[in-house]
């Protein structure tokens, strides 16, 4: 947890970490990814403007499409249930 609150301080673009799973990772896995993001922002029933750009840029760096990105929001607040 020390070392990710660290790297969050001094973290000013996402680059270096999506480029970490670009290469290793299938496109379906990509995409995992961002539906994993989207159901950690639904977990408090809220959506956060700054948690919406954020995986929306996150998307864009792992080259998931616009279509596959709604997509994987609509599944994870589907999971979440009625907010």
């Amino acid at each position: 947890m020390e070392l990710a609150e660290a790297n969050a301080k001094t973290t000013y673009d996402y680059h270096r970490f999506t480029t970490r799973l670009n290469d290793p990772f299938t496109h379906a896995q990509k995409i995992q990814v961002v539906e994993n993001m989207w159901q950690v922002a639904y977990a408090d029933t809220h959506l956060d403007a700054h948690e919406n750009h954020l995986i929306s840029k996150m998307a864009g760096l792992l080259h998931v499409t616009h279509g596959e990105y709604i997509g994987a929001k609509m599944r994870a607040k589907d999971a979440t249930g009625p907010t």
